[in-house]
């Protein structure tokens, strides 16, 4: 049996790390990419942090980063997970993950809206702890996720690999509990896609732009639960 994973992204703020954590978050997850609305500093993540009762792992979302900001991240928030979003090559992943050092665990997240993309993840086998899969960025966007987009969960039954994967990309409590049932194979006459870990979310739970809501959290993490329940994840 796997834990299900319950990530809760882009957070900023004492507040909403706390009602993540009260209701039953696994993951909680802090953006440091300057182009992001979600962005916080290395300074206030660890003011957040130093307040957080630590019973679910910290996530450092990172694009591209150099390794200056990674080591940074590394000494200063010590997270459980790095989540590397944004055009990192298998090379660079690599590189990434050598510098870690075993310190956390290493994901990776990749952009999907058809079946190339999902072919495409089989680079990173081997590479990544965690591959999440998102829905592709807008042509134009100028940052990589975060746009409260859903991409058609289905082309993902044609994964193959051996790598775990967590599902991002739009969304939210009231559509959670159909993601979770399609990908754990609840649907009658369906089978669970292989590696389904769990779910992701970030806009989904926000009342506006970069605004997290703690009702929308509380509501999104419950619903998520309630949909592990008889899949071969733990709640």
């Amino acid at each position: 049996m796997t834990q299900a994973i319950i990530k809760i992204c882009g957070l900023s703020d004492g507040q909403h790390v706390t009602a993540a954590l009260k209701a039953g978050a696994s993951h909680v997850g802090f953006v440091f990419y300057p182009k992001s609305p979600r962005h916080i500093n290395v300074d206030e993540a660890e003011a957040v942090i130093r307040s957080m009762d630590p019973i679910a792992a910290k996530v450092a979302l990172l694009v591209d980063p150099d390794e200056a900001l990674l080591a940074e991240v590394m000494e200063r928030i010590a997270p459980e997970v790095i989540q590397l979003h944004g055009a990192e090559t298998p090379s660079a992943v690599l590189r990434i993950k050598e510098q870690i050092g075993g310190r956390a665990d290493l994901w990776k997240a990749l952009g999907m809206a058809n079946s190339a993309d999902v072919d495409a993840a089989m680079q990173y086998e081997g590479l990544a702890d965690l591959l999440l899969f998102d829905a592709r960025s807008p042509e134009g966007a100028d940052r990589p996720g975060g746009h409260g987009e859903v991409f058609d969960w289905r082309i993902l039954r044609s994964y193959r690999g051996k790598t775990p994967w967590v599902l991002a990309g739009g969304l939210t409590g009231e559509n959670v509990g159909e993601a979770i049932a399609l990908c754990a194979g609840k649907i009658a006459g369906r089978q669970a896609i292989p590696g389904f870990s769990g779910v992701d979310v970030s806009s989904g739970i926000e009342e506006r732009i970069g605004e997290k809501d703690v009702e929308k959290i509380t509501q999104f993490i419950y619903a998520a639960k309630q949909a592990y329940r008889g899949t071969d994840c733990n709640e």
